[in-house]
């Protein structure tokens, strides 16, 4: 999980409704070249797609959205294939990351870790190149470290900087930004974390 220290954002990140259209989707062989937008589009993200985002209170999907919606500067959106075209917290729900009409900065993967590595195609399709997972069933359990190393080839040949899997997640104190599983929220300052260790983290 990473905490980015806080700064006054930018009315382009307090407005993201006035960005441009979504990028072309990202080509196999895309360089990932890590220049001031890739970074400002991973540190300080203007728009936040869950994917497994529910209504259902002790899943993670349900906190991440919660967290999200309760304190996050930029636009979240609500992917989960089996509520498409429902409301949730107040949100439209879409089908697939491809079905979102606005630009994607971060996508935040909570479905079960079988789906994760078509979720990772969508998100290069889509034109995003910034993934957290969250979802666990890899290389952490037996006869999973095979699904992993998939995962991971699949997300470097396509561009897609990924976090995890089988994270809590990151916090961006800059933009408001809490895309993990922690209820108590980080507070501002001036100083990054990144641990390995979620319990860490929390605490």
């Amino acid at each position: 999980m990473h905490i980015t220290p806080n700064s006054t954002p930018s009315l382009a990140q307090r407005q993201p409704s006035n960005r441009p259209a979504a990028p072309s989707a990202i080509q196999p062989g895309d360089s990932f070249q890590s220049d001031s937008r890739e970074a400002e589009a991973w540190l300080r993200p203007q728009a936040v797609a869950v994917v497994g985002g529910t209504d259902k209170p002790g899943k993670p999907g349900n906190t991440i959205l919660k967290n999200l919606l309760g304190g996050f500067q930029g636009q979240t959106y609500v992917v989960n294939a089996r509520a498409a075209g429902q409301e949730m917290l107040g949100q439209p729900v879409y089908g697939s990351l491809k079905d979102i009409p606005g630009k994607v900065d971060l996508a935040v993967i909570t479905i079960p870790g079988q789906h994760v590595e078509a979720t990772i195609r969508d998100c290069a399709e889509k034109g995003i190149r910034n993934a957290v997972v969250i979802s666990a069933g890899f290389g952490e359990t037996e006869g999973m470290a095979a699904r992993a190393e998939a995962l991971k080839k699949t997300a470097r040949e396509l561009g897609v900087r990924m976090m995890g899997p089988n994270c809590l997640g990151r916090v961006s104190t800059q933009v408001g930004l809490n895309a993990s599983f922690a209820v108590t929220p980080a507070l501002a300052g001036t100083v990054a974390l990144l641990s390995q260790s979620g319990g860490v983290m929390i605490s």
